[in-house]
């Protein structure tokens, strides 16, 4: 149709409407005709309205397209900042781990060089001279003060009195 002719129709029936003839899928018919019976209006008036907001949609499509494309560029760039967030705590995680085994390795040896101060001997011992006093004479001449308040003090007690006998 060419403009001349819209325009005289236009200028003819002035505001009054007039029909418009669409071939159509018998599918696309009855899809129409539930959604005007779901909005409670003719299939013409819904119709219409699907051709008066046509502009609008294609608009509002484009207008979601570009949001889509920027949120997807968005999201782009949330993925490579949680990598590298990623990767910088994986390193920082690395770093606990050898931490965590190393105190492991030193707790060990520390477990293996007191294990004396848990010997059961030794706890019997104690337990009979808690909270006494000695003095102990070395092999050096010195005398030393020794109150049992812990069972390191026996050991020392017993380290400052041997005394090595020479063949």
């Amino acid at each position: 149709m060419n403009q001349e002719t819209i325009e005289n129709e236009i200028n003819t029936n002035g505001n009054r409407k007039i029909v418009v003839g669409v071939r159509c899928y018998s599918e696309l018919k009855f899809k129409l005709l539930i959604e005007a019976q779901n909005l409670g209006i003719p299939l013409s008036e819904h119709c219409e309205s699907i051709l008066l907001n046509h502009e609008n949609l294609v608009l509002e499509k484009h207008d979601l397209l570009h949001e889509l494309e920027t949120l997807k560029q968005e999201l782009q760039n949330e993925v490579e900042n949680s990598a590298k967030i990623e990767s910088r705590y994986n390193l920082e995680i690395q770093k606990f781990k050898a931490e965590n085994n190393r105190l492991t390795k030193d707790v060990d040896l520390i477990k293996q060089q007191t294990a004396l101060f848990s010997n059961k001997q030794l706890l019997y011992l104690f337990e009979k001279i808690k909270g006494s006093n000695d003095i102990i004479d070395s092999p050096d001449g010195q005398k030393y003060h020794v109150t049992y308040n812990e069972p390191k003090d026996l050991l020392e007690a017993m380290i400052y009195s041997f005394n090595i006998q020479k063949p």
